[in-house]
């Protein structure tokens, strides 16, 4: 119970710091950091397969301080992609295929959600999931904000049919260690504005 306790406490404080360094990032930092992150992922380098017409991809809504992938909307729906965001009912989160900022209304913990005018999308049916997260290390952790929504819906998908779990977030938040507990799911790899970072 200690340890736990221990584990917890360390995930408090670590996110507690990376709050105030997201919130110092520019807004233009985070649109570039976004553009970056996608162009990088339409590439193709390994181990992210460059998705094409038809391909599934979700994304996330900037909290203020993570990349800003909404400026990429127009250029992924060109090219066919199936972009998908997470909205939360009941404190459950799904994904919906927005195309467009407009599709968006201010939805739970305020932040900007997809309308729900389509059925959600199946976990099995998404080929690459961008995940957000505080703080990432370099072997495939994720510190989250705390409520664990990535990790239960990464766990309730069939393990064969998981989608591609791509870390994106800035260049400082990826640490040498990050404190996890059996609960929390590993990344398969990392992006960020620098490039792809794989795990050993």
């Amino acid at each position: 119970m200690v340890m736990v306790e221990s584990i917890q406490e360390l995930k408090r404080e670590l996110r507690k710091c990376m709050r105030v360094l997201r919130a110092a990032v520019p807004p233009g930092e985070r649109m570039e950091a976004g553009r970056r992150i996608i162009e990088i992922i339409l590439s193709g380098q390994p181990p992210i397969p460059a998705p094409g017409r038809g391909s599934v991809m979700t994304m996330y809504v900037s909290d203020g301080g993570e990349p800003d992938f909404i400026p990429c909307l127009p250029e992924l729906t060109r090219a066919g992609i199936v972009c998908c965001f997470p909205a939360f009912r009941r404190d459950q989160m799904e994904f919906y295929e927005a195309a467009q900022a407009s599709d968006f209304a201010v939805g739970a913990y305020g932040l900007y959600e997809p309308e729900p005018t389509t059925p959600p999308i199946p976990g099995r049916k998404i080929d690459i999931m961008l995940l957000p997260g505080m703080a990432f290390d370099r072997s495939g952790a994720r510190l989250g904000r705390g409520k664990s929504h990535y990790d239960r819906f990464l766990t309730q998908i069939d393990p064969g049919r998981r989608p591609l779990a791509v870390a994106t977030c800035h260049d400082f938040q990826v640490l040498d260690h990050v404190p996890t507990d059996a609960a929390d799911v590993k990344m398969d790899c990392l992006v960020t504005p620098s490039g792809v970072l794989t795990f050993m």
